[in-house]
Formats: structure tokens, sequence, C-alpha cells
């Protein structure tokens, strides 16, 4: 995947929120519709189209969770060690520069 260097330095805080928003939503949407796929289940014995988009949408959230989940814990990792994802991408970087403890890199990103 080739994300070029639209996620810098100076957005990788805001860039990672933006994926813990996504995943909190991909969580609300994978149990919203678990839940609704046993309700209908309970009320209706026999299969449906009800029963067939329940299951696409349960895959789709699922696998939207999932991808979304390796993205995040990628993210953690990058700003743990301080480097930007171009910069692990391209493998330019020099570790001398980045010699911050955890601590520090998630301040830096946050700009704390």
């Amino acid at each position: 995947m080739y994300l070029g260097n639209c996620i810098g330095e100076k957005n990788v805080g805001k860039f990672f929120l933006f994926l813990l928003s996504t995943l909190g939503l991909a969580v609300f949407v994978l149990v919203s519709t678990i839940i609704i796929f046993v309700q209908i289940i309970n009320l209706e014995s026999d299969w449906s189209y009800k029963h067939i988009i329940s299951i696409v949408v349960i895959f789709y959230s699922g696998m939207s969770f999932l991808c979304t989940l390796v993205v995040s814990l990628m993210q953690v990792y990058f700003i743990s060690k301080g480097i930007t994802t171009n910069e692990c991408m391209r493998n330019k970087y020099d570790s001398t520069i980045y010699g911050d403890s955890c601590p520090k890199n998630w301040k830096k990103s946050f700009n704390c």
C-alpha cells in the first residue's frame, strides 16, 4: 500500500485519532449488525433476504474492522519508534536521529 507522504511528522497524531474513530465505528457497526442478525433469527424461522443482507454486512464490517486494526497497530509501532509511514515504506531513516524514548515520541506526535 503506497501512502506517499501524506502521513508525516506534523499530522501523524491527527491521522492516528482518525484511525481510532474509524475503528470505533467499525466495532459499532459490527456489533449492531450481529445483534440485528440474532434478532432476525429469533423472529423468523425461514431464511429470507434479510438473513443474507445481514451476513454480507457482518462480513464487510468485520473485514473493515480487521483492516483498520492492522493499520492502527502499524501506526502505534511507527509512533513508538519515532518514524513516519513514508520513512518506513522507503526504509530511509537514520536510526541515530530517532533516539527518543517511546513516551517522548508519543508526546511529540500529539504536540504535547
